[in-house]
This record gives C-alpha cells, structure tokens and sequence, in this order.
C-alpha cells in the first residue's frame, strides 16, 4: 500500500538522503519565507519530494498533521507507554497543547488501519530545527515506520529553509542512538543544558 504525504500525494520511494536542497541557491529560496505556514505545493523544490514509500507488512495509510481531536487520547497512550516519564511538565495531555498552541504545523501522527501508530514533533526558530518525542507503538516497529516519521519531520523542516536538525537522547535510552546515526546523525562534541522555568516544576523532576 502507497503511503500518502500530509498534502494527499502517493510516493512509493524515498528520496536519497543526498538529494535534500542544502545547496546555496535552495537555501537562499527557503530563507525568504519566514511564514511557519508549510508551502502546500511540495514540488516547489524538486529535490525535496514528500518522503513516503511503502513499508512491507505495516499497512499504513498516511503521515498527517495532527488535527484531529480523535486522535488525542491515542497520542496520549502512545506517548505514556512509550516514554513512562512522569515528571509534571512532560505529562502528554500538556504537551500537546503546548503544541497546539504554537500553530506552526509541525506535529505530525501515522495513521494505521484508521489508528495512530505513531508520532513526532518538529520545531524551528529559523536558526535550527529540533525534533521530538518521536514514538512508535510496539506492534509497528521493526518496519521502517521510526524512519518514515523521521524522514516526514526532515522535510518540513528542509521546507522552511532548516540547514541543520538536533535531538536529544536520554542516557536511560542510549540504545536508540543507533537509530539515528542510521538516519545520518551524529554525537557533537557539545554539553546539553537546560533550566527549568515552568510553573508545574517540582524539585527533581
């Protein structure tokens, strides 16, 4: 079964990882759009192609935004079995509204058999794109879907004129880093910090 993009199109292969526009002359096109609206046609730059294929035993129906409220308690479960992290500013329900209310349409489900099957977020500031809470729900891994989320968020980001992408890893989930470098990511010679300001916070979490 064909997979579809967020803007209804079938693909059936996915564009070499080689091909993304981080040309000189792509990059000067992008950068004058500073609107977080995605462009609706996808093939305003032919050399990033909405990034979809068909995954051998996953019977996928599309990688959409998330705008559908349906979809909300499923991402809910999803996101509790797959992180199990309870601290307060990571419950799922207020992370996707927090999402929600940025409107930047870089939140994205896979639909499988009508369910979700999966999820992750993207974020750019115009400076770099970040990705996040990438899930997969356990009876789905194994067939690529990870890739297909990954590669989906990558060209949205490519799409606002993003040049280079960061995540994060949890040292409780060194396992998945494997994962990434596969996709072509790198461990940086950097120190991760971060402070916390929000009113939920609590000592330790």
């Amino acid at each position: 079964m064909l997979l579809q993009s967020a803007s209804g199109m079938s693909f059936d292969t996915v564009v070499p990882r080689e091909r993304y526009p981080l040309t000189r002359s792509a990059i000067t096109s992008t950068r004058a759009v500073r609107n977080p609206t995605p462009p609706m046609n996808r093939q305003r730059h032919p050399h990033v192609l909405a990034l979809a294929h068909s995954i051998e035993g996953c019977p996928m129906n599309a990688v959409i935004h998330y705008s559908d409220q349906h979809h909300r308690s499923a991402v809910v479960a999803l996101w509790k079995t797959v992180f199990n992290d309870s601290a307060p500013h990571n419950r799922p329900d207020l992370s996707i509204d927090m999402k929600l209310a940025v409107a930047d349409q870089l939140f994205f489900v896979a639909i499988a058999d009508g369910h979700v099957a999966g999820t992750v977020l993207a974020g750019y500031d115009g400076h770099r794109g970040w990705l996040y809470s990438v899930a997969v729900d356990p009876q789905y891994r194994g067939q690529g879907l990870g890739t297909l989320l990954v590669l989906h968020a990558e060209q949205a980001l490519v799409d606002r004129g993003c040049i280079k992408i960061n995540l994060q890893i949890r040292t409780s989930n060194e396992g998945v880093q494997a994962f990434y470098e596969s996709l072509g990511y790198f461990q940086e010679p950097l120190i991760s910090m971060g402070k916390r300001i929000a009113f939920m916070s609590t000592p330790n979490t």
